[in-house]
């Protein structure tokens, strides 16, 4: 399958891993005439799932102006009258997302980059990463670690708004400043086939040090229910 093709050149700030802080846009060569190609067979998705600590009573989701809850249902007792299992939680999402709310593909992910990608560039999107609980601010990062227990990468689930159907593939190399005063080069790349409405995707961080790791953002489908992968578990980190 052949794709459209641009090369994307930016000038900005660095991303951060939870995607919250305002970004700088940036500048693309040529203009991109959109498509559909690649994107995936399943519907968009209608809501966030997942678990949470017994603790949580509240579970919040803000979206410009708009407060959204959640519905949590608490973990059944045991005989003891104690469980030691997560409460589960269900957020319905809006149909759509206003369009002051809504960023640039380029703005919000390509900062201080430069590379080659296939797709429209010029989507406009909305990236849900924490809920809310009272004070805290809870992500879904699982970890992955050796048999030594060296961190090898983390991976976190995100909920992505598009204002359009398309994709957005390819690789670039993001340049940062570092704790140490240097400039690193972070390899970020992209496999993302978005529909129109929400998506989820997850970010995949490899870590070497405190420099820079390599980032890989992907279209992820929701497991289907009876799986025996481990549901997503949001917590404050």
């Amino acid at each position: 399958m052949t794709y459209p093709h641009v090369r994307t050149r930016c000038r900005a700030t660095a991303l951060p891993f939870v995607l919250l802080t305002t970004l700088a846009s940036c500048h693309q060569v040529p203009d991109l005439v959109p498509t559909t190609a690649g994107t995936q067979s399943a519907a968009p998705v209608s809501q966030m799932a997942g678990q949470v600590d017994q603790g949580v009573r509240v579970l919040a989701l803000r979206i410009g102006t708009e407060d959204l809850s959640a519905t949590i249902t608490p973990a059944a007792a045991t005989s003891t009258g104690t469980s030691t299992t997560n409460s589960s939680f269900v957020l319905p999402l809006p149909q759509k997302v206003s369009d002051d709310s809504l960023t640039r593909f380029s703005a919000l992910f390509l900062n201080n980059c430069k590379g080659d990608l296939s797709g429209d560039y010029l989507a406009r999107l909305y990236v849900a990463a924490t809920l809310e609980s009272g004070d805290k601010k809870l992500t879904a990062v699982s970890a992955t670690k050796s048999s030594d227990g060296t961190l090898l990468s983390t991976t976190q689930v995100l909920y992505l708004y598009s204002d359009r159907t398309t994709y957005l593939r390819g690789l670039e190399t993001c340049t940062a400043l570092a704790p140490s005063g240097t400039r690193t080069a972070t390899q970020t790349g992209f496999e993302l086939n978005l529909f129109a409405g929400w998506n989820r995707i997850t970010l995949t961080t490899a870590s070497a040090d405190d420099s820079a790791g390599t980032l890989l953002y992907a279209s992820t489908p929701r497991v289907a229910a009876g799986s025996a992968t481990t549901a997503e578990v949001w917590a404050s980190r």
